[in-house]
């Protein structure tokens, strides 16, 4: 949020409303989900956020827009079948264009790079290039591999030194708060009458119908068809219907950490740090130039919360976190020498399944979701958006495995053994 200047004066809802569909949340998620609907169809849209646009894990993160998941892609096999799985992949990497789309719509810019996974041996980072999405097997020039391209600045090209080996990814840095203000600034002017965004208004108590919902926000009523839940990690909120619903009390509350110092000029680029034991935490590390200014921000640490509120706290072990960070920084990414200018934590949710829950609920046509970013949300909220629109359109859609009809809650669970096992790109 280094570079976001907003000028739009925030509004609060201060009167009964009706809408075709309530969006529950302001971060990526619930924003992409307004665009998809306000340029796909005629429906009137209605943003619901607790505090700020933005103010969520969409406003303090790296950026990387990756195909990726905390899951490793082996156990997503075993999970959803391999045939869905590579659906989900390729689905997710085809959202780069709707994004763009989104990001050329609102005058935001996105950097296209080969991100790069760094590992401490060489079998490690074969067995990632089985992933969906991977572009190239890297190794320093002196290396035998036969089936890599050898790079004579491998220290260089990977930012550090002592790893073995690299794979790529393609991946885009997008500053997702001024891409969510710059959306926010230009839906309201394009579409005066299909279209309200109400900050500093939290929804707490949502009763939802097979084709309606009543949402008690501020002490009014929005009455809305369909209603969008959008809010991550973020509770506070009663939900209630006479059926079953697959959003019941399984979303964990994680805060992530990131820290940034200020640089001297230097191509943008995604580095992540892949240690050799499970046990051990990885890092990732993000160079982009924002507001005039060359950023290098790294994070990968977070921590379990016993609540939401939880967020708004900053405590010891937050500033340990980002010492944590800063130590890793000082001692393997070269011509970093601290100390660091900056230290966010941004709120995430976590499902049960580690894999983001979007979609239809499969028991109430009113209800839909885009929630769980599971650390790595750009591409699947945008993706998400698109599924959702096209579901309230009546239109085909994407099958991937973030469908509630296809999750199974009993697959992996939060966080550690899940969390660790791959290295994960934050939302």
């Amino acid at each position: 949020m280094l570079n976001l200047h907003r000028e739009r004066q925030a509004a609060s809802l201060s009167e009964d409303s009706d809408t075709d569909i309530a969006v529950i949340g302001g971060g990526i998620s619930g924003m992409s989900a307004a665009y998809s609907l306000l340029t796909q169809t005629d429906r009137h849209v209605i943003i619901l956020e607790r505090n700020l646009l933005s103010s969520g894990a969409s406003g303090h993160n790296a950026g990387q827009a990756v195909a990726a998941f905390e899951v490793p892609y082996p156990k997503l096999i075993r999970t959803y079948g391999k045939e869905l799985t590579d659906n989900t992949y390729a689905a997710v990497n085809n959202a780069v264009s709707s994004l763009k789309s989104m990001a050329e719509y609102a005058s935001s810019e996105i950097a296209d790079v080969e991100a790069l996974a760094l590992f401490s041996n060489l079998e490690s980072a074969k067995e990632r290039m089985k992933n969906p999405g991977s572009t190239c097997l890297y190794v320093p020039s002196d290396s035998n591999e036969p089936d890599a391209v050898k790079l004579d600045d491998f220290n260089g090209q990977t930012w550090s030194s002592g790893y073995a080996a690299a794979t790529g990814y393609h991946s885009g840095i997008v500053n997702c708060p001024c891409l969510i203000e710059n959306l926010a600034n230009r839906l309201l002017e394009d579409y005066p009458d299909q279209f309200e965004v109400y900050e500093h208004s939290p929804a707490d108590k949502i009763s939802l119908e097979n084709d309606a919902a009543r949402i008690v926000c501020n002490g009014h009523i929005v009455n809305s068809s369909s209603v969008v839940m959008c809010t991550n990690g973020y509770g506070g909120f009663s939900l209630e219907s006479g059926s079953p619903i697959s959003l019941d009390n399984k979303i964990q509350p994680v805060a992530g950490y990131m820290i940034g110092r200020l640089t001297s000029p230097a191509p943008a680029g995604i580095r992540s740090y892949v240690p050799s034991n499970p046990s051990e935490p990885y890092y990732y590390v993000t160079k982009n130039f924002v507001n005039s200014q060359y950023v290098t921000c790294a994070g990968g640490l977070d921590t379990k919360l016993t609540s939401w509120k939880d967020i708004e706290t900053w405590t010891q072990d937050d500033e340990r976190k980002c010492s944590m960070i800063e130590a890793f920084l000082l001692q393997k990414l070269s011509g970093f020498s601290g100390p660091r200018n900056y230290q966010w934590k941004g709120l995430m949710g976590y499902t049960d399944t580690g894999v983001r829950l979007a979609g239809k609920d499969p028991n109430l046509d009113s209800l839909y979701y885009s929630l769980g970013c599971n650390g790595i949300g750009i591409l699947q909220a945008v993706l998400s958006a698109d599924v959702i629109c096209k579901q309230i359109d009546g239109k085909a859609y994407p099958r991937t495995f973030f469908d509630p009809l296809v999750q199974n809650q009993d697959s992996t669970g939060y966080p550690d053994a899940v969390q660790l096992s791959m290295p994960p790109f934050r939302e």
